[in-house]
């Protein structure tokens, strides 16, 4: 709704480009609004520009998802009330926050691998390696040489 209000404000404002900055501005509060919640969610330790590449993506998303559903299915709807009713509103509700929580997955994902691309260690990591226990030696009844190494 801040967003909303935001960019309409902006809107009455600008005159002829008002669609094309209230978009851009809906972007950039999105984004930054992305960012906030991103730096939340439990991570390594990254500085908040590492967040950028994906809050862009869902932003841009979510504004195209918007933008669709104001220009495109709401005209859609509007024809077809009496044919689908409340169920085709609904169905189309949850399409969208289906879109915007798939986005929003891959998002994360891409901070992931960006990150990790770009400032993330050169080798992969080494799996530690695997001991076994120690067993009694055969003929003794107590531990081997290679035993005793194990534990030291």
């Amino acid at each position: 709704m801040l967003v909303s209000a935001l960019t309409g404000i902006t809107a009455n404002l600008l005159g002829p480009f008002s669609g094309v900055v209230a978009f851009l501005l809906g972007i950039a509060i999105i984004t930054a609004l992305v960012i906030l919640g991103m730096a939340w969610l439990p991570s390594k330790p990254v500085p908040v520009y590492a967040h950028l590449p994906g809050a862009i993506v869902l932003a841009l998303v979510i504004q195209g998802l918007g933008a669709v559903g104001e220009f495109f299915i709401a005209n859609q709807l509007a024809s077809s009330e009496a044919l689908y009713g409340v169920l085709g509103l609904a169905g189309t509700l949850l399409f969208v926050l289906y879109m915007i929580g798939r986005t929003t997955v891959w998002a994360c994902e891409r901070n992931a691998i960006t990150w990790d691309v770009w400032f993330g260690d050169s080798e992969p990591p080494r799996a530690a390696p695997i001991r076994t226990p120690a067993r009694p030696g055969p003929a003794t009844g107590g531990s081997t040489a290679s035993d005793q190494e194990v534990r030291h």
